[in-house]
């Protein structure tokens, strides 16, 4: 059966790395076995518990063993990466004979390695981290203590192998970028007519997924607009926060006084940070800004009324079905099967984003 998905940073300061068990479903010695009947979990079940907000990429077993599964989130101080935890632990509840240990990376990647040894005590079978944080050093660590490494939106470069899912980060830039790009046209042939125009990727440094989504925006909004190369230009403050964005962005406001300025957001942090340093600066008519994630951060701005004509739209990555859907792909590795692979296409905006996401 298809279970095809159809819906759908960083340095910092190592504030905490405190390892902790999100879901206790066992003992001391590892999680029980689990009996929720026969067959597997359907796709129709996994809608239901989760009010239509996850489509699965592995038809759990409902008899099989349980497991131990250890996360290293990239920084819980990013609204994307609290949905990550939040969807694995309901998938480990929902579930059930899961085990979760976690640990926060507080954004600082270069510790990943080391913080994984503070939880590999735990004897987790499969380890995942994502979005730039699953470091050679990382990657080594966990293979020498024959363990399984699951990474999230962080696919293997030239020579690297290992399991993942998520984001294709050409396609959600091409995306985000067409959206963006029909958006200037349409304000280029009435109060934009004859203006220069600057396309601004809002990346993050040390990145490379988010260095891959705004590059290839670029190229298409470059293509679609007709812009010589100096009319590209992009950020890469060392934390990803809206806030760091802002400040670069406000920066680059500065530099570009009579521009109008079309920003591509490597997430929402990008995507609100650009949002705020046009406000503050009263130049919301100057911008059009697209999101690339969808988190609660994008998804207030565009319930804001203020930021309509300024705001384009966000591609939905679906952060908290990424965090149920790891639960599934490691139950899946755990078993040496195959996942489905995660499919981000849905856009949000102003219209449609109280109806796909009601209960924010």
């Amino acid at each position: 059966m298809s279970l095809r998905h159809n819906a759908r940073t960083t340095i910092g300061v190592l504030l905490a790395v405190a390892a902790l068990v999100t879901s206790a479903c066992g003992s001391a010695t590892g999680p029980a076995s689990v009996d929720k009947g026969e067959g597997d979990f359907t796709a129709d079940e996994v809608r239901a518990a989760t009010e239509k907000r996850v489509e699965p990429v592995f038809a759990v077993p409902k008899k099989r063993d349980g497991y131990t599964f250890a996360f290293l989130n990239p920084g819980l101080s990013i609204p994307t990466f609290v949905e990550w935890k939040n969807g694995m632990k309901a998938a480990a509840d929902f579930y059930g004979g899961v085990t979760l240990v976690e640990s926060d990376l507080a954004l600082d990647y270069p510790k990943s390695a080391s913080a994984f040894e503070t939880i590999a005590v735990r004897n987790p079978t499969v380890v995942g981290t994502g979005a730039g944080a699953g470091t050679p050093g990382f990657l080594d660590a966990v293979r020498k203590n024959n363990m399984k490494p699951l990474l999230i939106d962080q696919e293997p470069g030239s020579g690297e192998t290992f399991d993942w899912f998520g984001v294709n980060n050409v396609d959600v830039g091409r995306i985000g970028a067409e959206a963006l790009a029909k958006k200037a046209k349409e304000r280029l042939a009435a109060d934009w007519a004859g203006a220069d125009v600057v396309y601004l990727g809002a990346s993050v440094s040390n990145c490379a997924p988010c260095d891959a989504r705004v590059r290839k925006g670029g190229e298409v909004v470059k293509q679609e607009l007709g812009l010589k190369d100096d009319k590209l230009q992009n950020v890469s403050p060392a934390d990803g926060s809206a806030a760091a964005e802002e400040a670069v962005i406000t920066d680059f406001l500065t530099a570009h006084p009579n521009s109008k300025v079309v920003v591509l957001g490597y997430g929402d942090g990008g995507a609100v940070g650009a949002l705020n340093a046009l406000s503050k600066a009263g130049r919301l008519k100057d911008g059009l800004v697209v999101s690339l994630g969808g988190d609660p951060s994008g998804r207030a701005a565009l319930r804001d009324r203020a930021l309509r004509d300024t705001f384009v739209g966000a591609v939905d990555f679906n952060p908290y079905a990424q965090g149920w859907n790891w639960v599934e792909a490691a139950i899946a590795v755990q078993q040496g099967k195959k996942f489905e692979p995660y499919v981000a296409e849905r856009f949000l905006t102003f219209d449609n984003v109280n109806m796909l996401y009601p209960n924010d």
